[in-house]
């Protein structure tokens, strides 16, 4: 899948904001950020979650 189009579809669909690694030049990637440290986990498992879905 595309990295933008994962990213989009992330953000629909478990409402976890990740950048395309395109942004950086660096495609078929994506970058967190852990500004909200508490809830990683919980994002990590929602990012699992849809790549698991979408395998």
């Amino acid at each position: 899948m595309d990295a933008q189009v994962f990213g989009d579809r992330l953000l629909d669909e478990k409402g976890i904001l990740v950048c395309h690694g395109d942004c950086f030049f660096v495609p078929h990637s994506f970058r967190i950020t852990l500004s909200h440290a508490d809830r990683l986990e919980e994002g990590l498992a929602l990012i699992d979650e849809f790549i698991e879905e979408n395998a």
